[in-house]
């Protein structure tokens, strides 16, 4: 992914390898402490930040969520491009994996 949201990603993709799942707390004075992305964090999870604690699946659905709207905007492009034979096979192949991703989702908050 590109810009800010990327950065984010990369990062926690980097420390879930290193420290496993977390406590949005956790995360949080870790970015911190590190200089990471913690504004751009804090707006995503906005949403889900309430008098309760997101839990790490609540950050995973965000993940997901962030990884569908950019294979969206690969799609969208590809087929602006007037796409043909292999252009139409990865556009296909983008939609399986949005669908893959969504069918994460709701099986993630079943």
């Amino acid at each position: 992914m590109p810009g800010r949201q990327g950065e984010l990603v990369s990062w926690l993709e980097r420390f879930l390898v290193n420290h496993g799942a977390v406590p949005w707390s956790v995360l949080e004075a870790t970015l911190q402490a590190e200089d990471g992305p913690l504004d751009q964090a804090r707006r995503l999870t906005s949403s889900l930040y309430g008098e309760e604690e997101p839990q790490f699946e609540d950050l995973q659905h965000v993940l997901r969520q962030l990884q569908i709207d950019a294979l969206s905007k690969q799609i969208q492009a590809l087929i602006a491009s007037n796409p043909q034979g292999e252009q139409l096979r990865e556009i296909a192949r983008l939609r399986q994996e949005i669908d893959q991703l969504k069918k994460a989702m709701l099986v993630s908050s079943g």
